[in-house]
């Protein structure tokens, strides 16, 4: 289920994350009309699976400043980006900004272009100024907070959330089908033994109920599903 927060919207379409490969890449699209593919990963992975919005919403936000818009490539990448659509990235991929920063924009160069008020950091730095040494920021003139945003989500929390989210909507789901097939075949089973069991002296709503709940225990058994309390967990674990 996707998360409702105009304000975690407004922020992402801003480049107000304080994420500054995000926000400079926002900043970009929205002067230029361009960003690069591998921007467009960065921040269509964030919106989705760091702020855990809809794809549709960065979707629309694309179709409308990009001045390269191509509806099949724009509506297959963020399908692709949120790990929702036909041939998508796995789910538990999921982009660490940081660490994509790092990588294709080594010394912060393309950062400094967007954001002039971290252009005093440190190549080191500039990929995450909350975690700078106050005397790093002194000397660069800059106040978190004041001159540029602090992170709106913690990446690795939010990481967390998103997997937790996929696993739980997709063991749900499969959980559902997995009981309504279990209880297919009870129901079949019961009408089978309905005239044994009356002769028997057993209830027929019992023995239903009795069926049910073995063909349950074995369906989800066998799928390596187990039902504890309201949570569902993946190979028998507890929460």
């Amino acid at each position: 289920e996707w998360v409702r927060d105009e304000a975690l919207f407004a922020a992402w379409c801003e480049g107000q994350t304080g994420y500054p490969i995000v926000d400079a890449a926002m900043l970009q699209i929205n002067r230029t009309g361009f960003m690069h593919n591998r921007l467009r990963m960065i921040v269509a992975s964030f919106l989705t699976k760091d702020l855990g919005i809809d794809w549709r919403e960065g979707e629309r936000y694309f179709a409308r400043h990009l001045n390269d818009y191509d509806q099949s490539a724009n509506n297959g990448g963020w399908q692709w980006a949120a790990s929702t659509g036909c041939d998508a990235q796995p789910y538990f991929r999921i982009f660490n900004p940081v660490t994509q920063s790092k990588r294709f924009d080594p010394d912060g160069a393309f950062i400094r272009m967007y954001l002039p008020a971290l252009a005093k950091l440190s190549a080191t730095d500039i990929h995450a100024p909350w975690l700078a040494k106050p005397v790093e920021l002194a000397t660069a003139g800059v106040v978190l907070g004041r001159d540029y945003p602090m992170p709106i989500v913690d990446h690795a929390t939010a990481r967390v959330a998103t997997l937790e989210r996929f696993v739980l909507g997709f063991l749900s789901q499969h959980t559902i089908a997995l009981i309504e097939a279990a209880a297919d075949l009870a129901a079949h089973d019961a009408a089978d033994e309905h005239a044994r069991d009356c002769r028997q002296g057993i209830s027929p709503a019992l023995a239903y109920r009795v069926t049910y709940d073995a063909a349950s225990h074995a369906a989800q058994h066998h799928a390596g599903i187990f039902l504890v309390g309201p949570v569902c967990t993946a190979s028998g674990k507890h929460c």
